[in-house]
């Protein structure tokens, strides 16, 4: 299996976690996005769309023989993974938890990922003499505004967002953890969230 990602990138982020909570072993090549190497001829034919994350997998199909699976999109991605190897499941068992799941991960990928994306180009993009403060403290803002949605799912003392840990949780982790990072108040602010972000942290598949 080879995953072709960018570390700092959110989708690719979100990927490493489900591989990791999956235990599953592949190989990491960098699409240097920051040099533009994923509108490269090459990665072109791995991923049209120009994107990290793809992924490239071998199974066995049919009749046995070898088959080179290769999906891009970090949702297809994650889904590909949950079908292809459904143990530990990511997925709730109930239909409505797990068209909730969907909903909550497009949610992550859309909107959330919009304010804290900004504070990620704020403070690794941009120098600090030129970064605009008045632009940060409004995406601080909009982040905490945006998870308090997190806040009330949160409110029966749930350890994770549907319960038990899903590809939710695992959508959301990396816009979260770059809101923490670059100065969003969350541990003042959101005490469900917050506890809900340190049970992320020290789940081992937080480092990947």
């Amino acid at each position: 299996m080879i995953l072709y990602d960018y570390p700092a990138s959110p989708s690719s982020r979100k990927v490493r976690i489900v591989l990791a909570e999956k235990g599953l072993e592949y190989e990491r090549r960098l699409i240097d996005i920051a040099k533009g190497e994923q509108r490269s001829e090459a990665y072109l034919q791995i991923n049209p769309r120009g994107k990290v994350p793809a992924l490239v997998d071998v199974r066995k199909g049919v009749g046995g023989t070898e088959r080179t699976i290769t999906v891009y999109d970090s949702t297809i991605i994650n889904e590909y993974l949950e079908d292809a190897y459904p143990d530990p499941p990511l997925m709730p068992a109930d239909p409505g938890d797990r068209a909730m799941a969907r909903i909550l991960e497009d949610w992550a990928d859309n909107v959330l990922v919009e304010p804290t994306g900004v504070l990620f180009g704020q403070y690794v993009f941009t120098s600090e003499r030129r970064r605009n403060n008045a632009k940060i403290e409004e995406a601080r803002m909009h982040t905490i505004e945006l998870l308090g949605r997190l806040e009330e799912l949160l409110r029966d003392g749930q350890p994770y967002l549907l319960g038990d840990y899903s590809i939710a949780d695992a959508a959301a982790t990396p816009s979260v953890a770059y809101a923490v990072q670059f100065g969003a108040p969350i541990h003042e602010v959101l005490p469900k969230v917050s506890q809900w972000y340190t049970r992320l942290k020290n789940r081992p598949s937080f480092d990947a």
